[in-house]
C-alpha cells in the first residue's frame, strides 16, 4: 500500500441551507457604507433579494469573522442581466471604498467573466485580473468558491452551474492581507432593472476564526 497524495481540510465552520428561516443571523446593508437596506425576505429555502434597479447589498454574517480557508456560496441569478451586474464575495477589507477585494461574476456589454479587483474603490474599477467564462445561463443557481490563504496572499476562485465542479480554479489572485478577520459578505448588484436574486446555501471551511461579535 502506497500513497501517491492526500490533502487536509478544514471543518465545516458554518453552514446554512435556509431550509428554516435564519434571517436573524445576517445583516443586510450598503457594501458601499454599511447603511441598512430591506430588499431581502426568507423565502422558499432561500434569502430572496429584490434589488432595484442601480442598487446593491451586501449580505453578511452578524457574528463570525473568518481568515485562511474556504468560502461557499450558491445563488440563483436573476432572469436577465445586464452590462454592470456583478455577484460575488467581499474579504480583507469592509467596504468598497475602504480598502475591500472582491472576487465576482460580472457581465459586461457581451459576455460573463470571473474578476478579481484589488482595493475596489467604486463600481467603475478595471479588474486586477479576469477571464471569459463560457456557458453561465441566466436563471440558474450558479456556485461559487472561494480559498483564501491569508499567510501567503494568494486565493483561488471558481464559478460554475451544473452539477460538476471545476477540477482547477476559474480564476487565482494576489493580495495584500490588511484584516484580521473578514465576515463572510456576499455582493449583489443590478447595474440596470429591477433584479430578483435568491442566496440558496452557504458553506465555510475556516482555518481561523477570530472571535465572535455577537453584533
Amino acid at each position: 500500500m502506497y500513497f501517491s497524495g492526500f490533502t487536509i481540510s478544514p471543518s465545516v465552520s458554518y453552514a446554512d441551507d435556509f431550509t428554516t428561516d435564519t434571517t436573524e443571523r445576517y445583516r443586510e446593508g450598503s457594501p458601499v457604507d454599511g447603511s441598512a437596506t430591506a430588499y431581502g425576505v426568507y423565502d422558499a429555502n432561500s434569502l430572496k433579494f429584490t434589488i432595484p434597479s442601480a442598487m446593491n447589498v451586501g449580505v453578511s454574517l452578524k457574528s463570525y469573522k473568518f481568515l485562511d480557508g474556504e468560502r461557499y456560496f450558491e445563488i440563483t441569478l436573476p432572469d436577465s442581466a445586464n452590462a454592470g451586474d456583478r455577484y460575488g464575495l467581499m474579504f480583507n477589507g469592509e467596504y468598497v471604498g475602504s480598502n475591500v477585494s472582491l472576487f465576482e461574476l460580472y457581465r459586461d456589454a457581451t459576455e460573463w467573466k470571473a474578476r478579481y479587483i484589488d482595493n475596489i474603490s467604486g463600481w467603475a474599477n478595471p479588474a486586477t485580473n479576469e477571464v471569459s467564462l463560457t456557458g453561465i445561463e441566466v436563471g440558474t443557481l450558479t456556485k461559487f468558491k472561494v480559498q483564501l490563504d491569508y499567510t501567503h496572499g494568494v486565493g483561488y476562485g471558481y464559478i460554475w452551474q451544473g452539477d460538476v465542479e471545476p477540477t482547477t480554479p476559474t480564476l487565482k489572485f494576489y493580495f495584500s492581507p490588511r484584516t484580521d478577520g473578514d465576515k463572510f459578505k456576499v455582493l449583489m448588484r443590478s447595474n440596470t432593472g429591477k433584479k430578483i436574486v435568491r442566496l440558496n446555501c452557504i458553506s465555510i471551511r475556516a482555518e481561523s476564526i477570530v472571535g465572535r461579535t455577537n453584533v
